[in-house]
Parts: C-alpha cells; sequence; structure tokens
C-alpha cells in the first residue's frame, strides 16, 4: 500500500462523518432468495443487489480492517 494511500484511509477514518458512510454501506440487506413468480425480473433483481451487496461489504471491510503495510507498493 502506497504512503499516499495509507494516509488517505487515516484522515478517511478521521472524518467525523465516517460512522454515517459505514451506515450507507450497510443498507442493502440481502434477504433469501424465493422464487414468488415474479419470473425472470425478481431473479435479475435478486442476482442485482446480491452484487451490490458484495460490492459494499468489500469497502467496509477495506475502510474498516485495511491494515497499512511497512513496504509501499506501486
Amino acid at each position: 500500500m502506497s504512503a499516499d494511500l495509507i494516509e488517505l484511509l487515516w484522515l478517511i477514518r478521521q472524518h467525523k462523518a465516517f460512522n454515517e458512510l459505514l451506515e450507507q454501506l450497510s443498507r442493502v440487506q440481502l434477504k433469501p432468495f424465493r422464487q414468488t413468480g415474479g419470473g425472470e425480473k425478481q431473479i435479475h433483481d435478486w442476482i442485482f443487489m446480491s452484487g451490490r451487496a458484495m460490492e459494499n461489504e468489500l469497502w467496509r471491510s477495506f475502510l474498516t480492517e485495511a491494515q497499512p503495510s511497512d513496504k509501499e507498493t506501486s
């Protein structure tokens, strides 16, 4: 992780709106899929929402758990 990215993460984590950002990333709640006659649209919507939930979880994990390394990479 570059020194600039380490600094950016530190600044983001210190910002007063950081917890609000994490709350926004937690808003997408994926329910178990149960086909109820919605057809292909229901399947497509569930696939989209599952991808969005996964993306948000990846961001949340990076923002909260990423540890700066001693080595700089470019």
